[in-house]
């Protein structure tokens, strides 16, 4: 949300014309994963360097860096149908909308609910990765007769999940 409201403030007259170049991009020939994905990271990082903050870009180049990880491909490939391409584009339009009018409470809550929305997707992609990766081990261990013992100790668990847990 920070990012949406300091390109709302900060944005100059070419940076909204390199958002509106995009939007007809994403118009033309961004319906399926693969395109809408390299777009996706060129809209948002355009909305990054709109705000004119080192700090915001550098991170948000971090992001695009994990995004090319193979674990987001995975996640990638289950998350974006053709009806939630079209949702992201629907929300895309809206934010740019609101920060070529700099109406900073529309592009806040616009992002906002685009970030939550893509959330639940994701989060409901790891839990059919990690659901996948459950009933594999137990083909396995069926078919060759062995068990598969888990140490949950061993199990990496996030600070976030342990924060939101309260052992963190």
């Amino acid at each position: 949300p920070y990012m949406a409201r300091l390109a709302c403030i900060n944005a100059a007259a070419r940076d909204i014309d390199r958002m509106s170049e995009l939007m007809e991009r994403q118009e033309r020939d961004c319906q399926e994963p693969e395109s809408f994905s390299r777009w996706d990271e060129a809209f948002h990082l355009a909305i990054a360097e709109a705000t004119r903050n080192p700090l915001l870009i550098s991170l948000y180049r971090q992001i695009n860096e994990v995004r090319a990880h193979q674990q987001w491909a995975a996640m990638k490939d289950k998350v974006l149908t053709v009806e939630r391409i079209t949702d992201y584009n629907r929300d895309h339009v809206a934010l740019f909308e609101a920060i070529r009018a700099r109406d900073v409470d529309s592009a806040v809550a616009m992002i906002t609910n685009h970030l939550h929305y893509a959330r639940r997707q994701l989060v409901g992609a790891m839990m059919d990765v990690s659901d996948g990766l459950l009933i594999d081990a137990s083909r396995m261990a069926s078919v060759s007769g062995c068990a598969v013992p888990v140490e949950l100790d061993a199990v990496p668990l996030s600070t976030a999940l342990l924060a939101a847990a309260g052992d963190g």
